[in-house]
């Protein structure tokens, strides 16, 4: 059987186009020409435990932690997004770079890594956005200590999650996305890259567990999701979304994600009726936790389900709830998919208002799921 990759159409780049990233392979080039704002703090004493800091940056900023770290060294990092995006990484004494570190979750979620020093000398941390707007933050950096066997094991996961998703990014920019054509990477067998994907998530999520490590093993499977959702593999899309749910992980911003991923699954599905459940218990916990962005997708898609329900009333008072936060936002992918949306269920309840908009898109009036 073919493989379906939903990026491939205009319609389905509508719902498909979360805005958890720009492909791995244009970040480099982009992020390298961006101003760096060095932090001056001191490294902490031993012994002390490490404060969170605050920062902000501006869309094209990325902020520098400095660290002088020895051999065999291990340092944890902790990042909670507090407004927008965050990506992390951090470069060696030679200049290499890491893999990007990053987290879908929104609004609270945490990134967090272990940096593994691998030769002594001048280490940096940098942090800026992934998705080119403002983002706010908590950074903590902890105190250096000794690399013990786990950490290893911690770093092989790791080092698989950044592996998978690298090519879940990099399959989904050569499909035709943001990234230009001359920068898009050369994936000729979707096939082979597909099961390498698959393979390097299944290794991350079996080194989590080896770690007893729930959390993380949620977010590699949600990332597993995602790229089921992408891959047209509903069924297994759902499985997975369950499986991440089951997790022990007290963390609500990776539930809410995971409930999303199931929601999109179910609406694939047509089970109207998961899609609702499962959307509006992933709305309660974006309420509780002010992520007013992924507030407005969920709402975006329930509407959609309202409609096919038959509650197109309820429908459309939801999608206009949609269009406001995703103005409000910035999500102007989202303006776009809201107005269509709110077009289409004004043309089913024989409401002829606000339909321009849909007539510069003829034929769009099908609502999808965004993810």
């Amino acid at each position: 059987m073919g493989i379906l990759w939903p990026y491939t159409s205009n319609r389905s780049n509508r719902f498909l186009k979360v805005r958890m990233a720009i492909a791995a392979s244009g970040l480099a080039l982009l992020w390298s020409s961006l101003p760096v704002l060095r932090a001056q703090s001191i490294p902490p004493q031993a012994g002390k435990e490490p404060a969170a800091e605050i920062g902000e940056l501006a869309p094209k900023e990325t902020r520098e932690f400095p660290l002088s770290l020895a051999e065999h060294q291990a340092v944890d990092i902790d990042i909670e997004q507090l407004a927008g995006q965050t990506f992390l990484e951090w470069i060696d004494p030679a200049g290499k770079e890491s893999p990007f570190r990053f987290t879908q979750d929104g609004r609270l979620g945490h990134i967090r890594a272990t940096l593994l020093a691998n030769q002594t000398g001048n280490w940096r941390i940098r942090i800026g956005s992934r998705n080119r707007l403002p983002i706010e933050f908590s950074v903590r950096i902890g105190i250096p200590r000794e690399q013990v066997a786990q950490d290893v094991a911690r770093s092989d996961a790791e080092d698989s999650l950044a592996k998978a998703e690298k090519i879940r990014l990099a399959m989904r920019a050569a499909s035709g996305n943001v990234i230009a054509e001359a920068e898009k990477p050369k994936l000729e067998d979707t096939r082979a890259n597909a099961t390498a994907a698959e393979k390097a998530y299944d290794s991350a999520i079996a080194g989590f567990h080896g770690l007893r490590d729930g959390c993380r093993a949620r977010m590699a499977l949600n990332g597993l999701g995602h790229f089921q959702v992408a891959m047209g593999r509903y069924d297994a899309a759902r499985a997975t979304a369950q499986q991440a749910l089951d997790e022990e992980c007290p963390d609500s911003p990776s539930k809410a994600h995971s409930l999303r991923i199931l929601q999109s699954s179910l609406e694939w599905l047509g089970d109207l009726d998961g899609t609702i459940s499962t959307g509006e218990e992933a709305l309660r916990i974006y309420r509780e936790t002010g992520d007013l962005a992924f507030e407005g997708l969920i709402l975006g898609n329930l509407s959609s389900a309202y409609d096919q329900e038959g509650a197109t009333g309820k429908g459309l008072e939801t999608i206009q709830q949609a269009l406001d936060l995703a103005r409000q936002t910035g999500d102007r992918e989202g303006v776009v998919f809201d107005e269509e949306t709110m077009g289409a269920i004004c043309l089913q309840r024989g409401e002829p208002a606000s339909l321009g908009r849909l007539f510069a898109h003829p034929g769009r009036f099908e609502s999808l799921p965004r993810l």
